[in-house]
């Protein structure tokens, strides 16, 4: 008999982003990575397995009565044990926790026994232990009560919890003394592992321990903007809860052959988000901004395993960052035949044939404004891409398609820090008579307008929505969505990723002798007419169309089929709304995380790879 053990962290972001000390986040990730490295390789040690975690996935085999691995990274762990062993082995990862890590939640189950090679055992225990964890997490008190404090207890210099330790403010031993709670202390005291661990992953980049230690001084004090990007893979809930049909037909209720294909299927999502992120680093060289202090572009990765990558970088190359980790998790993934394979035998909803998809989402900040509560924004950002990308993209079945996109916001300031409240200030509501007249209800600045004729005396009105932004953006290539509905190919078109560097080309772009083409005042006077109104805003526009013409003033907008319109239809409708859209602010915006020569050749490459200019078409 035989038991499958299920041990994983939760609120991971929390546990690395409640300081604002660069140290501390990474110190944080280090002790998230070390749950399914070497705390996992101490306790396999104990039961005669190999010294490391990929030669455990060879020599540990349970048919030899040893635990057996079947997934270990990020934080998450799934072994087979025999029976018997599994409290064991949770009790000395937990104690590794609690020891190593104070303030990381980490919590471990164990299925019922069970015999291995019966019908469909293992799947069973595996839909058992992933049920069995939300009912035992739920009930265990969560890592906040532990740093609880009375008055008189000192508070930690970081995080306001309580304090058990002394510390210095800088790094090595410099600065002045601080008190640090435990788990600060443990994250500082990891901060060094980290370092080491990255430089050898990023070695083939020319990364070092000292780069590092430069890069995380920098994004945590010098930068002008840090960019937070936080991205996540496409319908692997649904991968992960429907695993047995992953399997050839004739191997569904085959234990090793569902565990055999479980790891190797979560190894090489692994590989992929290293390889994607790898290769994104390489792209933004270009872009990067160097100094005699450092010489590789100012990139920190906090969370990179699974279908989960986090990372933190300089603003000035943020969006460009997180369009190439999207686009190069495409593609890895669409060229691994153990990934291929995987979706080819389930062909599911959310799943694609041919490759994996992801979202992300962008939040860049100062360098002190409070990391937990830009993270939340950015998973926000993340959450509602996918929301979004799942809406539109679909086949005529109505399956989705697997589609890449992100979204971005820049904190000018603190008072906002929700999602929808935000979005809230950048939205127009009214409604359209048949006739085609507006009636504006209320305004993106808030202000609630009297409409000419009250809607319940007229007949036949759309209920109407102006948005000061056109997020998310597409970074899909469109020959891979042609599987998708009209509408579908429709929108891809107008979020297109290059759309936007196309803005941020004719908002930034300069003559020969230096001057904007566009001249800033009157972009800035557009921009703040559209905070009064799309009634006021397009009139401005076409007539700025008139003087500004030759300047590329038309792809601050869209083609609606005979002019440029500010404000352009983006169906699908949305609960029987109409929707319309804008993008100059997001033009404004990405300028701060988007480099005109980066935008360049965007189009660039778009244009070599026969993209239409005007429609957007391949």
């Amino acid at each position: 008999m035989v038991q499958l053990v299920y041990i994983e962290t939760s609120g991971n972001q929390p546990f690395i982003f409640d300081s604002n000390k660069r140290r501390e986040n990474v110190g944080a990730s280090q002790l998230i990575d070390e749950l399914s490295r070497e705390w996992l390789r101490c306790t396999l040690s104990k039961h005669g397995v190999a010294d490391s975690i990929e030669q455990a996935s060879e020599s540990g085999r349970i048919e030899l009565g040893k635990p057996e691995v079947i997934v270990a990274a990020s934080g998450k762990v799934l072994l087979v044990v025999p029976d018997g062993a599994g409290k064991d082995i949770i009790a000395s990862i937990t104690t590794s926790a609690l020891e190593e890590a104070p303030g990381l939640d980490v919590c471990g189950v164990v299925s019922r026994p069970f015999e291995w090679g019966s019908s469909c055992g293992l799947q069973k225990a595996d839909k058992e232990v992933h049920g069995l964890f939300q009912q035992v997490h739920s009930r265990i008190p969560g890592p906040a009560l532990r740093g609880m404090r009375l008055p008189i207890i000192a508070p930690c210099s970081t995080t306001g919890l309580a304090a058990s330790e002394m510390g210095n403010e800088g790094e090595g031993g410099d600065g002045k003394s601080i008190d640090l709670s435990a788990s600060s202390y443990a994250k500082r005291k990891a901060t060094e592992r980290a370092y080491r661990r990255l430089a050898d992953e990023l070695k083939d980049l020319q990364f070092s321990e000292e780069q590092l230690r430069k890069i995380a001084d920098y994004l945590g004090d010098k930068a002008e903007w840090v960019g937070l990007i936080h991205a996540d893979g496409n319908g692997f809930g649904a991968i992960f809860s429907q695993f047995e049909k992953a399997l050839p037909e004739d191997k569904r209720e085959d234990d090793r052959a569902y565990a055999d294909t479980l790891r190797d299927f979560s190894m090489a999502i692994d590989h992929v988000a290293h390889s994607a992120l790898k290769d994104a680093i390489k792209a933004v060289e270009p872009f990067a901004a160097k100094n005699e202090k450092i010489t590789v572009p100012s990139v920190l990765p906090l969370i990179v395993g699974g279908d989960d990558i986090t990372v933190l970088c300089d603003g000035s190359f943020a969006l460009v960052l997180a369009v190439e980790i999207l686009r190069n998790f495409e593609k890895f993934s669409s060229k691994d035949t153990c990934i291929t394979d995987v979706l080819q035998n389930m062909n599911i909803d959310d799943i694609g044939p041919k490759r994996l998809g992801a979202c992300a989402g962008v939040t860049l900040i100062k360098p002190h404004y409070p990391f937990s509560t830009a993270y939340h924004l950015t998973e926000q950002l993340t959450t509602a891409t996918k929301k979004e990308v799942k809406r539109v993209m679909v086949d005529d079945q109505g399956k989705s398609i697997p589609c890449s996109a992100l979204d971005f916001h820049v904190t000018y300031d603190t008072g906002e820090v929700d999602l929808d409240s935000i979005r809230a200030h950048l939205t127009e509501h009214g409604y359209l008579e048949e006739n085609g007249t507006l009636h504006i209800i209320r305004r993106p600045d808030g202000v609630r307008s009297q409409p000419g004729a009250g809607r319940s005396t007229l007949t036949g009105v759309t209920d109407y929505i102006a948005t000061l932004h056109a997020r998310p953006y597409v970074v899909t290539p469109l020959e891979d969505l042609t599987q998708a509905t009209q509408q579908g190919k429709d929108w891809a078109k107008r979020h297109q990723w290059e759309k936007l560097c196309k803005r941020v080309e004719a908002s930034q772009d300069k003559d020969e002798d230096g001057h904007r083409k566009l001249p800033s005042s009157q972009v800035h006077a557009l921009r703040s007419a559209m905070y009064i109104g799309s009634d006021i805003a397009e009139p401005r526009f076409s007539e700025m169309r008139k003087h500004y013409g030759q300047a590329g003033i038309d792809a601050l907008g869209e083609c609606d089929g005979q002019e440029y319109k500010l404000y352009w239809d983006d169906s699908p409708e949305t609960d029987g709304k109409k929707i319309k859209r804008s993008a100059l602010i997001d033009a404004m915006d990405a300028a701060n995380c988007l480099s005109l020569d980066a935008a360049k050749r965007y189009i660039k490459v778009a244009s070599a790879g026969g993209t239409n200019e005007k429609t957007g078409d391949v």
